[in-house]
């Protein structure tokens, strides 16, 4: 956790109708490097086929046969070994049709959180942007608040968090050199969006701010804190709970996009995504 690197062979894998499908390649990953196209079909690993439910835990330097099916449903057989890469959270910017902008970011912690703010800063004048939390598992909730801060020109009420015992205690946004975007914004979610990245997606929801669109999260936002055990290791333990500012409790209930989207596997093999054109029709006002 401390490095941001574990040994992996570089795809990610979602499940569709019924199906393992590769949902995503990491740049110069053996993957990449073998050949393996977002939209193949993952039959088996090691002649093992997959099932509903898997857990592999690479080690550094370890070889394993993958069966995929191409875009064409030709079978495909690579051996990939795993090798350590960064598990850091990912950014990504573009321009879209008509002056909107799309920023993708992973994580919520220091590095995202400046850059997030540059790219808002940098096309402050945008009608609106689209905002990809799909891969994005949470993180500081001192970025959070800074985070929400961006999207308003005053503080607003990010919610209550209740301890163990029973106190509570509520959050307000941050205004820390804030870009203070006044434009549109569309944020897509799935069930890997969790933890502060789903807090985020609330409190710009029950504000009136943001469309959330997708599908449902993952439900997954008591706050924790990491205690240093005596043979180096860390618990993860958490503390306090959760209610939106309308009184939403999150955990264990995830939250509801506003418009909803299908993700099917046609979509995902002919590389169409159904979230993204969603958006931009939101943000059209169409």
């Amino acid at each position: 956790r401390q490095t941001q690197q574990r040994a992996r062979t570089g795809f990610n894998m979602t499940r569709l109708d019924g199906r393992w499908a590769v949902a995503e390649v990491l740049p110069g990953s053996p993957a990449e490097i073998g050949g393996v196209q977002r939209g193949w079909i993952v039959v088996a690993r090691n002649g093992q086929k997959l099932g509903a439910r898997n857990d592999f835990r690479a080690q550094d330097g370890e070889v394993a046969q993958w069966e995929f099916l191409d875009d064409h449903d030709r079978p495909v057989t690579l051996a990939l070994s795993a090798r350590p890469l960064s598990t850091k959270p990912r950014q990504d910017a573009r321009e879209l049709p008509g002056g909107l902008v799309y920023l993708r970011f992973d994580g919520f912690d220091g590095p995202d959180r400046r850059w997030l703010s540059e790219q808002l800063k940098a096309h402050h004048d945008a009608p609106g942007v689209v905002l990809d939390l799909r891969q994005n598992s949470g993180g500081e909730t001192f970025s959070l608040g800074i985070t929400i801060g961006e999207f308003f020109e005053h503080t607003v009420d990010c919610g209550t968090f209740v301890s163990r015992h029973g106190s509570r205690s509520e959050k307000n946004s941050w205004q820390l050199g804030s870009a203070r975007y006044t434009g549109r914004v569309a944020v897509l979610v799935d069930g890997v969006t969790a933890s502060a990245a789903e807090i985020f997606s609330a409190v710009l929801q029950d504000h009136g701010r943001a469309t959330l669109i997708g599908r449902k999260t993952a439900g997954a936002v008591l706050a924790s804190w990491f205690s240093v055990l005596p043979d180096g290791g860390e618990l993860q333990l958490s503390r306090e709970d959760y209610f939106a500012p309308k009184g939403r409790r999150l955990e264990g209930n995830g939250l509801e996009p506003d418009v909803k989207v299908a993700r099917t596997l046609e979509d995902l093999r002919a590389g169409h995504d159904a979230d993204l054109d969603a958006a931009l029709r939101v943000l059209r006002g169409s």
